[in-house]
């Protein structure tokens, strides 16, 4: 079963730069991580090391991600004044990095320790997203009502957030077809489509896979004919070849 996101949080190098690609951006990431590294620990150090983490994530270079994010909590552990909530933003960024990479069990502590965190704080989008990453690892584990919750919770706390709720609804929709709750997933799949179209997304990549994964739950539900006119639409999206926009990092995407 393939699931929409494994929801990460960064945050970006400097408001206002201009982005290329991906092989720019990770030009500009290291040359101010030597510049800054020389002055010792720093929060510019620290988000820069966040930035270029999640360049390698998007790269599926899950490793590197790991590694980068790891440095990036160390050096906010490090600080005079530590930031609990990008410590917990760096603990949940690793545990999705290791989740990529199958360190399952690692992945549930690093996030749980990020929500234990989270729960003190106001951040109702970061908490959402690291809820959202426990859920996926509950849905992989065959844990389907415990990821449904984790979905919903993470649902509920993005009610003014259409971009990012729709992503969890996608979810939540999978762990509740998962259920057997075809009529719910239904439901939860028609909310979150809706969400993306109201927004204009409906070339994105990300939108096809929606309608790739609705059209699953349609042929679940005995609705043959319109499963396989969402899966076509879906699979026309998909097998376009991604665009140059696909292969650049917008500002957007970080927090």
């Amino acid at each position: 079963m393939r699931y929409c996101l494994l929801a990460l949080t960064f945050s970006f190098l400097a408001p206002g730069q201009e982005v290329g690609s991906r092989t720019d951006l990770e030009t500009q990431y290291r040359q101010a991580i030597r510049a800054l590294e020389a002055a010792g620990p720093s929060v510019d150090l620290s988000n820069v090391l966040n930035g270029l983490a999640a360049v390698y994530y998007e790269q599926h270079v899950y490793s590197r991600a790991e590694k980068l994010s790891r440095s990036a909590l160390a050096v906010e552990q490090s600080l005079a004044a530590p930031r609990e909530t990008e410590i917990a933003r760096r603990l949940n960024n690793i545990g999705a990095a290791c989740m990529a990479q199958g360190k399952m069990r690692e992945a549930s502590s690093l996030v749980r320790a990020s929500l234990r965190i989270y729960e003190r704080s106001d951040e109702t989008t970061d908490r959402a997203f690291a809820l959202n990453n426990l859920g996926v690892l509950e849905l992989k584990a065959h844990r389907n009502a415990d990821a449904s919750a984790h979905f919903r919770h993470a649902a509920n706390l993005l009610q003014n957030d259409p971009a990012d709720l729709a992503t969890h609804l996608a979810n939540l929709a999978e762990a509740q077809l998962a259920l057997g709750m075809t009529r719910d997933s239904l439901e939860s799949w028609s909310r979150a489509l809706a969400l993306v179209e109201a927004n204009g997304n409906t070339k994105d990549r990300n939108y096809g896979s929606m309608l790739d994964l609705y059209s699953k739950a349609l042929a679940r539900a005995g609705r043959k004919a319109q499963s396989v006119e969402v899966r076509r639409r879906g699979r026309a999206i998909l097998d376009q070849p991604p665009s140059a926009a696909a292969y650049t990092i917008d500002r957007a995407d970080f927090r």
